[in-house]
């Protein structure tokens, strides 16, 4: 769930999985069916019956609906080390991590941690923009091979205004996904990041 939302207020934790929505089981229900009946009428409550690991009986929520707004960043700083939350790549992401990254400079720490854990991903480009940050020019950031062999190369755009000045982590986990995985491929590879998860 994603962090202040519906679901997080409710109580749902990652790994949670939805038995009944309602009083509908959702035993062979595909997902198109399951979101119409979890979403609905903003104010409204709906009610899950969860299985959670560790738990004997099952976990009953209930849910009151609400407008999303999928957060896209978060920065925190812990002690020494500044912290940027990445839950996903939308088209407005490169200028929103280049705001964070001025925060990162402005905290005065050489020790970042950059939170993927659960991104999903987006778009590519943003990915490619992002890396930018930390690559010189021309650095591949990912390429692209199609069966008949023609592909494209992505290459860095070469802001590289770190240089080896700092240290990186990335964490991810199993919900790390396309756009992030991308980044935090590049970053590992080129040897600026060091993958924890």
């Amino acid at each position: 769930p994603l962090k202040g939302s519906p679901a997080a207020r409710a109580g749902i934790l990652k790994g949670d999985k939805i038995y009944r929505i309602d009083s509908a089981t959702t035993t062979n229900m595909d997902v198109d069916k399951a979101l119409y009946l979890i979403r609905g009428e903003v104010g409204k409550a709906v009610h899950l019956t969860l299985i959670r690991e560790g738990e004997k009986a099952p976990v009953e929520v209930s849910v009151v609906r609400e407008v999303i707004a999928v957060p896209t960043i978060d920065t925190e700083k812990k002690g020494d080390v500044f912290v940027i939350h990445l839950y996903g790549f939308p088209a407005t992401g490169a200028d929103l991590f280049r705001s964070a990254l001025r925060e990162f400079v402005q905290s005065g720490s050489n020790k970042l941690v950059l939170d993927v854990r659960g991104n999903p991903g987006g778009y590519l480009e943003v990915a490619v923009d992002m890396a930018s940050w930390f690559l010189p020019e021309g650095k591949v950031v990912v390429s692209e091979e199609e069966k008949t062999g023609v592909g494209q190369v992505y290459r860095s755009k070469g802001y590289n205004v770190f240089g080896d000045k700092f240290h990186m982590v990335m964490l991810m986990d199993g919900g790390s996904a396309s756009a992030a995985e991308i980044l935090a491929g590049a970053l590992s590879q080129h040897g600026v990041a060091t993958l924890v998860g």
